[in-house]
């Protein structure tokens, strides 16, 4: 897999060392919000590799620290956030359905990868009320981790699953799975079931509070201006 940052390994690493003086404060606001608060940062150093590299650390290391699913839900769904009831369980028909029910949250990670990162909440309503991952009906918060591990490979691809960070927390009793999504420093397309329309998958971007499918031609230009020659992560 390629380097988190497109910089140099002494860039990253004195990025870090300094981040310890320099710690973002504020709480109660989307994380997606607050990036361009670390742009400045970047003007401010000689080294625009060192200014790039510290700006995203220190928005990853907020990011990180502001992921608490209760106060996640209370802001709502937004284009750095989408709660999802099930990841395999149709409720409305009270059967497994790998392939739509899945492919519907594979289709929010793959945009968040695409766009700017997010949070995928895996238990709640889009109301905001708490289902718990207990519906999907695996044995275990530790099946089911390893369940969306594997179907994220499956359906994205190996490296494409180094992306995500997903813990599960406790909210009014029922265990909900968080989803930490980075943004990919490549593209991300999405395989899954034959439901994709072109050989190498379909492209997901993230539009205000929801997740858009790209034409062929509207991805190619897409990720022309947001990924440069970076090779397409996607299942082969």
């Amino acid at each position: 897999m390629k380097d988190r940052f497109p910089t140099s390994r002494g860039a990253r690493q004195h990025a870090g060392e300094y981040s310890a003086h320099l710690r973002p404060q504020g709480r109660g606001r989307n994380p997606g919000d607050r990036r361009d608060e670390f742009r400045p940062l970047q003007a401010n150093y000689n080294d625009p590799a060192f200014g790039e590299a510290l700006k995203n650390f220190l928005f990853d290391q907020y990011v990180r620290g502001h992921r608490n699913a209760e106060e996640l839900i209370k802001r709502g769904e937004s284009k750095s956030l989408e709660f999802k009831s099930t990841l395999r369980w149709s409720l409305k028909e009270d059967r497994k359905d790998d392939k739509g029910v899945t492919y519907a949250a594979l289709k929010t990670v793959a945009a968040f990868l695409n766009t700017e990162g997010g949070d995928l909440l895996i238990g709640v309503a889009d109301n905001g009320s708490i289902v718990g991952i207990e519906k999907d009906q695996l044995e275990n918060d530790d099946k089911f981790m390893r369940h969306l591990a594997q179907v994220v490979r499956n359906g994205m691809g190996d490296r494409a699953g180094t992306c995500i960070d997903p813990k599960t927390q406790i909210v009014q009793g029922k265990s909900v799975c968080v989803v930490s999504c980075q943004r990919s420093p490549e593209p991300v397309f999405l395989k899954w079931k034959e439901i994709e329309r072109t050989p190498e998958g379909d492209f997901f971007v993230r539009s205000g509070p929801g997740t858009v499918k790209l034409s062929p031609d509207s991805a190619k230009e897409y990720i022309r201006s947001r990924f440069g020659d970076a090779v397409p992560r996607n299942a082969s």
